[in-house]
């Protein structure tokens, strides 16, 4: 190999010039009786260099055979291509596990690895390697092998399409995917039965039978989803829609509240007393500590950032003591939602004890006769507060679905910058590639496989069988 070297660039010469090679379409060995050149662009940390290839020409003699000259193949890079595949590889890593935008590689590469490529180069490197990638042969035996038992469902809207998400919460992958298309004069798509039962057919061709499927309140999975599966409600949404409910009966109290004196027009005297405080408003500005957990209230330690309220720079815990103090219906309203949370906080009461104690709340007079917090109640009614438990059944099942949550963040933020995604194949290519990301992270650190645990304590488990 030789060398010219510059002070801004670096060239490198390589000659390939065997006598003899046999023809890559019948097999009949062919002298050379050429020679051809290619210029290939390499990565490089200190200069632009170049990679100057002199290779053979042939000529088949075969006359049956329809190639008449070719060059000698390199081993190293692809046909006409003009940059090295490191080059290619930094590419599609930039978009597909860094997240850049298109437009921002070539800056990265020139800037990194002296090398300049266009933007629809870039386009057609993460195309053709994301098209080549095959998940039934390359993902879908080694995320088999690797399920926990736990199945987080979910979907994701991007415009018209609608991507549906399973993910192993246990094993921290995306076992599988669905593309949807909304329909012709529908403004918003809105998840379907034979949506649902495309993915589910998905997840029968894999081989996934999972133990337990961990859901959201939608209603297509009460009866989309198989008899067999256990199903798990996610907490995290059920609180949620019983927060909604508590916040309207303290909206609903504050408007029974009689409203502050008006005051008169123009700039008050000196002598004139300070108004009296609006207590309406101190009211709508703190409603969320009503719904905040006692725990996070201590550790963010809040004050009150209104100049213009009495109450500006006190702490949120005081405030939140100070009304509840004045106004019991709000105190009723606080207490309800510490009790919804003491339903599901300990992990080693029992079914049973839940449920009694869910009962004594819809007992409760105070708590059945405010319509609001009536509904609350209702959202655990039938057999949500089950689901809901079935947690105490096992000792590492989680409680939401936050980790197929997670996996929707991340598309929706990887959609922020990847404007040319918008297509459904070109959804299908962006999922793909990571996917592979992600089987090649747990190969790399060589994560051990997690499987869902059944409590042995007989006296754990007492939820009952689920209805076939």
């Amino acid at each position: 190999m030789e060398k010219i070297q510059h002070l801004s660039f670096l060239v490198k010469y390589v000659e390939i010039l065997p006598p003899t090679t046999t023809c890559p379409d019948c097999g009949t060995v062919c002298k050379r009786n050429n020679k051809g050149h290619r210029l290939l662009a390499v990565p490089d940390l200190d200069r632009p260099t170049f990679l100057a290839v002199c290779v053979g020409v042939y000529q088949c003699p075969n006359s049956a055979c329809g190639r008449n000259y070719f060059r000698l193949p390199l081993p190293f890079a692809e046909p006409r291509a003009r940059y090295m595949p490191q080059v290619k590889e930094l590419s599609v890593t930039s978009v597909s596990r860094d997240g850049m935008p298109f437009r921002r590689v070539p800056e990265r590469l020139a800037a990194d690895v002296h090398v300049y490529p266009v933007t629809s180069t870039v386009w057609e490197w993460h195309r053709h390697t994301c098209e080549a990638i095959d998940l039934p042969t390359e993902y879908e035996p080694w995320v088999t092998a690797r399920f926990s038992g736990v199945l987080c469902l979910d979907e994701v809207y991007d415009g018209a399409w609608c991507v549906i998400l399973s993910t192993d919460p246990l094993n921290d992958v995306t076992v599988a995917y669905t593309i949807e298309t909304k329909e012709e004069g529908q403004q918003r798509p809105m998840l379907k039965q034979d949506w649902l039962e495309r993915h589910l057919a998905a997840l029968c061709r894999m081989g996934i039978q999972p133990q337990v499927v961990i859901r959201d309140g939608a209603v297509v999975y009460d009866e989309g989803l198989p008899s067999d599966w256990e199903q798990a409600r996610c907490q995290f949404h059920l609180i949620q829609d019983m927060a909604a409910e508590v916040l309207k009966a303290v909206n609903a109290y504050r408007k029974t509240l009689p409203d502050p004196p008006k005051r008169a027009k123009g700039r008050p005297r000196a002598e004139a007393p300070p108004p009296e405080p609006d207590v309406k408003a101190a009211i709508w500005h703190h409603r969320y500590l009503f719904v905040t957990r006692p725990e996070t209230l201590q550790a963010r330690q809040g004050t009150c950032a209104h100049e213009t309220h009495v109450c500006c720079h006190h702490p949120e815990e005081e405030i939140l003591q100070t009304l509840c103090a004045d106004h019991p219906p709000l105190a009723t309203a606080r207490t309800f939602m510490e009790e919804i949370w003491s339903l599901f906080d300990d992990p080693t009461t029992t079914f049973p004890e839940v449920k009694e104690r869910y009962e004594r709340l819809c007992a409760t007079p105070a708590y059945r006769d405010d319509p609001h917090l009536a509904r609350a109640l209702a959202c655990l009614s039938g057999d949500t507060l089950e689901k809901a438990c079935r947690f105490l059944s096992y000792t590492n099942l989680p409680k939401t679905n936050n980790h197929v949550e997670g996996a929707a963040r991340r598309f929706r933020k990887r959609q922020k910058s990847h404007y040319k995604l918008r297509q459904s194949a070109t959804i299908d290519r962006a999922m793909k590639a990571e996917l592979l990301r992600q089987k090649a992270r747990h190969q790399a650190r060589g994560t051990p496989v997690v499987h869902l645990q059944t409590k042995t304590d007989a006296q754990h488990q007492t939820l009952p069988a689920q209805a076939a």
